[in-house]
């Protein structure tokens, strides 16, 4: 993994091939009882500060996903692929809630989610 820079912001892109539900990398770093703006809610409680998961962007397509502490490719990704996250589904809660690019919607967590 490799973090990148553009004009306006950070990500995290693959430096390999990896495919559909192979490992990318298992969160490390200090556990937290409540989220920060650059936490991943591992559990009810339990919120991970990560030196990759802070530059993870939202996509409403993701190319990843958290199981515990470990992040899978959700499809196969190319070397050089941004890996994305649908924050939505990252925390109950988020602590800085933002306006998709993707879709436009306000994204906020979990328990904000309306399904119809």
């Amino acid at each position: 993994m490799r973090v990148s820079q553009n004009n306006k912001d950070a990500g995290l892109y693959t430096e390999r091939f990896y495919k559909k539900g192979e490992l990318l990398f298992e969160l490390r770093g200090p556990i937290k009882a409540h989220a920060t703006p650059t936490s991943v809610q591992i559990s009810q409680f339990k919120h991970i500060e990560d030196a990759y998961a802070q530059f993870i962007n939202h996509n409403c397509s993701p190319s990843a996903y958290v199981v515990g502490r470990k992040v899978f490719a959700k499809h196969d990704l190319k070397s050089s692929e941004e890996v994305t996250f649908d924050k939505n589904e990252m925390a109950d809660e988020l602590q800085n809630p933002f306006v998709c690019n993707c879709c436009g919607k306000l994204i906020q967590g979990k328990k904000h989610l309306v399904f119809n």
